[in-house]
Formats: structure tokens, C-alpha cells, sequence
């Protein structure tokens, strides 16, 4: 994972928000739906925000070794994003079930939302996948270009090419 030179800083910020939910958890130690709405209020700004800076390169600008922001979301993005919202929903969902106990719509809502998350991060690591084959089939591309200009490993091709003709 790399950051946008323009927020380096992005990770303290995720340490930060951490703190900040254990603190919350600490602070309503008897009150579980206190500590759930803080969690959901603190996973909403940090939803906001992640969404509004999108602090992960995309492979597009690592490529053209671009330090300013593409406008669509990298693959990172979309996962911290896909994983604070199913966080909301969860924290959501535990809300309704600890105040409906009695509900079969709040086990019927666990499983669906069970099954969001995990097509969630079956989807997310086939993204993955491909930008990870993109990214070999560039680095491919950029040897092969290089063997063409007779560069290889460094070496001049004119110094390759008289390292042969004395063979």
C-alpha cells in the first residue's frame, strides 16, 4: 500500500481513529449501544474523509510515477471504504439486535450481511489479483523495451554489442 505524497500522514490518522473507538469502547464499558453509536459515528467520519482524500496512489499514477490524484479510486480506497461501511452495518445491525432480541429479521440480517462482506472481499481480492498482473505485465513491457534499446541489466548495448563480436 502507497500513499499519495500529498498524505503521507495518512496513517496516523487510521491509528488515530483506532485510539479513538477503543477509547469510546473504554468510556461506555456498561453501556454497549452507547459504545456502538460512537463506533458508528467515528466509522462515518472516517468514512467521509477517506472517501473525500483517497490517500492510495492508483496503479495508473504509480505507472506514469504521477504524485497528484487520480479521479477514480484505487483498489485500496474501495476496500477501506467497503470495510468501514460493512463496519457501520454491523455496528447497526448489533444495535437493532440488542434492542429486538426476540427478532428473527436481526439473525436474517446477520447472515445476509455475513454474506455481503465475504463476496466483499472476494470481489476486492480478485482487484487485487488484476492490478497485480497489470502491474508485472508494465514491468514486463518496460524490460522488454529496454532489451530493444539494447540495454540490458544496466550495460550499453554498444558494449554488449562489442562483448559479442569478440566471442
Amino acid at each position: 500500500m502507497r500513499y499519495d505524497r500529498e498524505h503521507y500522514f495518512w496513517e496516523i490518522l487510521v491509528v488515530l481513529r483506532k485510539f479513538l473507538i477503543v477509547a469510546a469502547t473504554m468510556a461506555f464499558t456498561h453501556k454497549p449501544v452507547q459504545q456502538a453509536w460512537a463506533c458508528i459515528v467515528l466509522n462515518a467520519g472516517a468514512l467521509y474523509m477517506h472517501g473525500r482524500v483517497a490517500p492510495f496512489l492508483s496503479f495508473d499514477a504509480l505507472v506514469r510515477l504521477e504524485t497528484h490524484r487520480e479521479i477514480k479510486l484505487s483498489t485500496n480506497d474501495r476496500f477501506e471504504m467497503f470495510a468501514l461501511t460493512c463496519s457501520i452495518c454491523l455496528l447497526g445491525l448489533g444495535i437493532f439486535a440488542t434492542q429486538h432480541p426476540e427478532s428473527d429479521l436481526s439473525i436474517v440480517m446477520i447472515g445476509v450481511l455475513s454474506g455481503v462482506l465475504f463476496w466483499g472481499v472476494f470481489v476486492t481480492y480478485g482487484e487485487f489479483k488484476k492490478e497485480s498482473e497489470a502491474k508485472e505485465r508494465a514491468r514486463t513491457t518496460q524490460a522488454h523495451a529496454r532489451i530493444k534499446e539494447g540495454e540490458i541489466a544496466g550495460i550499453p548495448g554498444q558494449v554488449f554489442g562489442v562483448g559479442l563480436s569478440l566471442i
